[in-house]
């Protein structure tokens, strides 16, 4: 049985406030009248909430410096809002959520929860946040299915107790005929199996395919079923609906201010690949990057740091723009949260030069703590998934690599590891769970690249010096420079000699 993992969440000073005042409001009241606190007015009182979720994408995981995930965010908020702090206990799956639950009365289930009528039977929920379609998805070239009858006589894959699972156990009283197979994967495996040909078709959530679709680039979206079933938080069922009531109310806000599919979509603009926009990197470099330049290159001194690292991560994070927020709260020119700006005595996240300086010493951190003998080359894109994804994935991907036989100190074998992060058949038995490690590798290739072209606009500008009669040598690119930046800059300096 797999043992569930706990976040203690700290949320600052704000948080702790407001867990003082609501604890001294609840007292008050209840100390005025004389009956008994309902469950809402419970947790207030003991001054914290207990959450049972589970570690993916779209619930809860490990990020950079804190927990993270579409739920975690949503947990956050509610919290703050009831001020109390949260606890989130991580369990399997949907059925170890829902037992869990029925045994703790005062906890919310906040894992993606796709309400059929039998979890229905199991727990009572609240107002649907999200509705989860089902597509039918094919391989690409195969003949086009358009409806129920198409997919007679297909090799259909579903996954075992799941409401597409439930969705052809019914279909099937009206056309018999129709057979599938039922998996214990998850959703991306069977994407994965129609990618590569071993299943003509799966039904699977559009979440799922939407997460997956530039990995498994040869499944293709046939047609979507109705109705969609609603995602939801799940409730013990007992007759006080006092919680109940209370995340009615939350989640009306947020679906009347826009605030819901904000942070949905957060979540959902995940790329893949690298920016490959060069004339926009170049634009912003030329109009953007001039004002910041000095700064950069006094921090990256002290640091003993590029001070093209510097900028191209900051690049990558807010485009140089020193008041950049997202919608998850991190914050100025290296986008910082607030765990990360507390561990570099960052005060001040929206002040450019305290934001570059907690990026800079964060960068040396995770530098050295890499091993001496590991290649200069390799160091600074497997420092730069740390800074993305934080170091406990790093030791993951590196782990994971030594066991599968390949070099856990080369970039190149680590970067083959990364994607492996985000499969539930590999993450659920990793020490820090599901990770990004796609979008890292592309995050750290981004930002070498980058470097890269800052290296070349520099050369370009020398050689601009000597043309018009300068006497300063052309600089050499530096020493420790990976050969895929070197590489880089002779791709780049050959296309601008045509």
């Amino acid at each position: 049985m797999t043992k569930p993992s706990r976040f203690p969440v700290r949320l600052g000073r704000r948080l702790k406030s407001l867990c003082l005042a609501a604890t001294l409001l609840s007292t008050c009241s209840l100390l005025a009248g004389s009956r008994s606190p309902n469950l809402l007015e419970q947790i207030k009182l003991q001054g914290t909430l207990e959450f049972l979720s589970s570690n993916g994408p779209a619930t809860v995981y490990e990020g950079a410096e804190d927990a993270a995930g579409f739920e975690y965010e949503l947990i956050k908020r509610f919290c703050l809002r009831l001020g109390v702090r949260p606890i989130i206990t991580v369990r399997p799956d949907t059925a170890a959520i829902l037992q869990e639950l029925q045994h703790r009365p005062q906890a919310i289930a906040a894992g993606e929860i796709v309400v059929t009528a039998q979890l229905a039977t199991q727990a009572d929920f609240g107002p649907a946040y999200s509705n989860a379609g089902t597509l039918v998805i094919s391989h690409k070239g195969s003949a086009p299915i358009g409806s129920l009858l198409g997919l007679v006589g297909r090799k259909i894959l579903v996954k075992a107790g799941s409401p597409q699972a439930d969705f052809l156990q019914a279909q099937q009283k009206d056309t018999p005929s129709l057979q599938w197979q039922a998996l214990d994967l998850d959703m991306q495996d069977l994407q994965e199996r129609v990618h590569t040909g071993r299943a003509d078709v799966a039904l699977i959530d559009r979440a799922s395919f939407e997460s997956y679709k530039a990995l498994y680039t040869q499944a293709q979206v046939d047609y979507e079923i109705e109705p969609h079933n609603p995602i939801a938080w799940g409730f013990a069922k007992q007759p006080d609906h006092s919680l109940r009531d209370a995340a009615r109310e939350f989640f009306d806000e947020l679906l009347s201010n826009g605030e819901l599919a904000r942070l949905r979509d957060s979540f959902t603009d995940d790329p893949i690949e690298p920016d490959a926009d060069v004339a926009a990197f170049n634009r912003d470099a030329e109009q953007r990057l001039p004002r910041w330049e000095a700064m950069l290159k006094q921090v990256a001194a002290e640091t003993d740091l590029d001070w093209r690292t510097l900028a191209a991560i900051g690049y990558q994070e807010s485009h140089w723009d020193a008041q950049a927020t997202s919608e998850t709260g991190v914050r100025g020119f290296m986008m910082l949260t607030n765990a990360a700006a507390k561990a570099m005595d960052v005060s001040n996240r929206l002040d450019a030069k305290q934001s570059i300086q907690g990026g800079a010493k964060l960068l040396r951190f995770l530098l050295d703590r890499l091993p001496t003998e590991m290649p200069a080359e390799d160091k600074l894109p497997l420092a730069l998934v740390a800074y993305n994804l934080g170091s406990g994935h790093l030791d993951d991907a590196r782990e994971l690599a030594r066991k599968m036989g390949k070099n856990t100190n080369s970039w190149a074998d680590v970067k083959t590891i990364l994607p492996l992060l985000s499969k539930p058949s590999v993450y659920r038995n990793l020490r820090h769970g599901y990770a990004r490690g796609r979008g890292a590798v592309a995050y750290a290739d981004t930002i070498t690249t980058n470097i890269a072209l800052l290296a070349l606009r520099e050369q370009e500008a020398e050689r601009m010096q000597l043309a018009n009669g300068a006497s300063n040598p052309i600089a050499a690119p530096p020493g420790d420079m990976s050969p895929q930046i070197t590489n880089a800059l002779r791709d780049l300096a050959l296309a601008n000699a045509f």
